[in-house]
């Protein structure tokens, strides 16, 4: 099977661990080589990513075109057979939110207690972002800010005087973390949460409204996408004490499902035997 890559941060480093490939060496026997060229080379099988340009009048031969976008939008300027990402499942698409590809082994690999004492030393509350563009990120900050200082650590709204190297060790030192997507997408689920999981704070959280439940346990994090600006202020103060923190930091139930990641890869997986079974039968 000749497959090609087109638009990824490691497009050029085919002998890297991807999801994507991993699919397909899972359900084909054949040989795989890459085709670096699809304008001049003929392949079977196209990935493509949001951001990537394709003609598909130049194309050669007729490859099976999958698009995966880890962004809330999808690219709709090229013709493509399957889509992976934060989109709805139907027959020709598969929801496989970004926060899967992020670090699932935390999930598995346990976590260490994190003591009241070192509850009392952390400070408030904090936020890491890039992304100036998003005004509801900057009108959360100022929110919260209302309660106590939120150190931004990002070069979004940075008030700490420098950008920091490591984003979990700085949000370890913190009661919460302010996790906020780009977008309120009830489909679009990042890394954002998951980082503040790692940093072994109280996640902040503003995104998805309803499939986030799915994922994760509606108890383990706060959850401010429909709330009012009242209603932030005064649910952070009730969760802003000593006992109540240690019961969030040291949860253990975390994930709703502790098998949600095998069953949405087994349903992507199921989607793309279906994909090639239809196209190479036609």
């Amino acid at each position: 099977m000749r497959i090609c890559f087109i638009g990824f941060w490691w497009e050029k480093k085919y002998d890297y661990d991807n999801f994507l490939l991993d699919l397909i060496k899972k359900n084909i026997t054949e040989n795989i080589s890459i085709v670096n060229n699809v304008y001049e080379d003929e392949c079977d099988v196209i990935f493509c990513n949001v951001f990537s340009s394709l003609n598909n009048n130049l194309i050669k031969g007729h490859p099976i075109i999958i698009q995966y976008s880890g962004e809330p939008q999808i690219n709709d300027t090229y013709n493509y057979d399957f889509l992976i990402g934060h989109v709805s499942d139907s027959n020709n698409s598969c929801w496989f939110p970004y926060i899967l590809l992020c670090g699932y082994y935390f999930f598995k690999n346990g976590i260490t207690e994190i003591s009241k004492e070192e509850i009392i030393k952390r400070k408030f509350c904090s936020y890491v972002a890039s992304n100036a563009t998003k005004y509801h990120r900057e009108e959360i900050v100022n929110i919260v800010n209302k309660i106590d200082n939120v150190d931004c650590g990002g070069s979004h709204l940075n008030n700490i005087g420098y950008k920091v190297p490591n984003k979990i060790e700085f949000i370890n030192k913190y009661n919460f973390h302010l996790a906020l997507e780009n977008t309120k997408n009830d489909y679009y689920i990042t890394e954002k949460i998951l980082e503040a999981f790692m940093g072994r704070t109280v996640p902040i959280y503003y995104g998805s409204t309803n499939l986030i439940y799915t994922f994760i346990n509606k108890d383990s994090f706060i959850n401010i996408t429909n709330m009012s600006e009242e209603e932030i202020i005064d649910v952070i103060k009730q969760c802003n004490n000593v006992d109540t923190i240690y019961k969030y930091v040291n949860s253990t139930n975390i994930l709703y499902d502790s098998m949600f990641y095998e069953k949405r890869f087994n349903t992507l997986n199921n989607k793309i035997i279906e994909l090639f079974d239809t196209k190479t039968t036609h």
